[in-house]
């Protein structure tokens, strides 16, 4: 079994070593924020078409905005991609 190389090594030594090469999962993440920071969060109106369960959904700051049953949230912030998956349940989405 080879031996950890950081064992019993100061922080001064660890500054010279090389840095690990990023697996293909974090390169593609990178490749995907890296993507993603370009994205213009468009302005929505968020309608809830269940008659039961209040939706909740994070906009495009984080802020948590909450969605009761049967009703409307304007101006609702949410990258188009986001908008495009909430759209796929019960939520009714309206850009503008």
């Amino acid at each position: 079994m080879p031996r950890n190389p950081s064992v019993g090594r100061g922080p001064a030594e660890w500054r010279n070593e090389p840095m690990v090469e990023p697996t293909p999962r974090e390169e593609k993440l990178a490749e995907l924020a890296e993507k993603a920071k370009d994205v213009k969060p468009v302005t929505y109106s968020i309608t809830s078409t269940n008659k039961t369960a209040t939706r909740v959904v994070h906009d495009h700051h984080g802020k948590v905005v909450t969605i009761p049953p049967g009703e409307t949230r304007e101006g609702v912030e949410l990258r188009p991609d986001i908008a495009e998956y909430l759209g796929r349940g019960d939520l009714t989405l309206t850009a503008g």
